[in-house]
Order: C-alpha cells, then sequence, then structure tokens
C-alpha cells in the first residue's frame, strides 16, 4: 500500500469538490471535523460537511472547479500537519480569492482535514497572490 499523505488527502479534496461528490468530499474529513466556511458559517462533524456540500453542489456549483495552491506547510508531528492554500472557485485559471488551513491528521496510514477556515482575501492580497509565479 502506497503511503497516504497531507497533500494527498488535499488532493482528495480538491477532486471530490471538482467532481461535485459531497459524500467523497465529506470522506475526508473526520468524524468531528470543524469547517468555517468564507461567510462565517460552522459546519461541525463530517454528516454536516457532507449535507451541507450535497446542497451547495446541487444549487450553486455550476461546474465551478477549486482551485488551490498551498503557499505554506508546517509539519507539527508525524501525525499532524497545518497547510496554509490560496485558492478560488471558477474556471481553471481563476484568480485566488480566499486565503484557506487546512489542518491534518493521521489516523493509522490515512490523513483527515479535521479543522478547516476559509477566508476572503483583500484586495492587495489579490494582487500579491494572483502574480504570475503560482
Amino acid at each position: 500500500m502506497e503511503l497516504d499523505t497531507p497533500e494527498a488527502c488535499l488532493n482528495r479534496i480538491r477532486d471530490a469538490w471538482n467532481n461535485a461528490d459531497a459524500e467523497a468530499y465529506g470522506a475526508e474529513f473526520e468524524e468531528d471535523a470543524t469547517y468555517v466556511a468564507w461567510s462565517g458559517e460552522l459546519q461541525h462533524g463530517r454528516q454536516r460537511i457532507v449535507e451541507g456540500h450535497a446542497e451547495i453542489f446541487a444549487k450553486w456549483l455550476d461546474g465551478k472547479k477549486m482551485r488551490v495552491t498551498p503557499i505554506r506547510k508546517v509539519q507539527l508531528s508525524e501525525t499532524s500537519a497545518v497547510f496554509t492554500t490560496v485558492g478560488g472557485l471558477g474556471a481553471e485559471d481563476t484568480p485566488h480569492d480566499k486565503f484557506q488551513t487546512f489542518t491534518f491528521v493521521r489516523r493509522g496510514q490515512r490523513w483527515f482535514c479535521t479543522a478547516y477556515q476559509n477566508t476572503k482575501m483583500d484586495e492587495s492580497a489579490k494582487v500579491m497572490f494572483n502574480a504570475p509565479h503560482l
């Protein structure tokens, strides 16, 4: 079996979003994970994350894809890591307009997201994080 990584978990999260698959999306979060959306809404627990995203995917996603680019990784231990990312929703080349923090934990051989925070960027951050090097 190939070793799982926090990066692989982040990729599975992105892929599940891009496939509008709420069950697969939620499967990447711990049972008691916390999820704070850019609007400030808190979803607590995997089941609520699945339900909330099923609603999102059905109502307004309309083919929008998740763009997520890690800008910092802190490996806290062999079983925990925190990623700061920039992201956006839309076409493949959509500008970054949000910061996200993903806290990952390893349970056995598998990594899960245990906490997620999403925040809108201010205008200066949008300029900085949409430079051609990202």
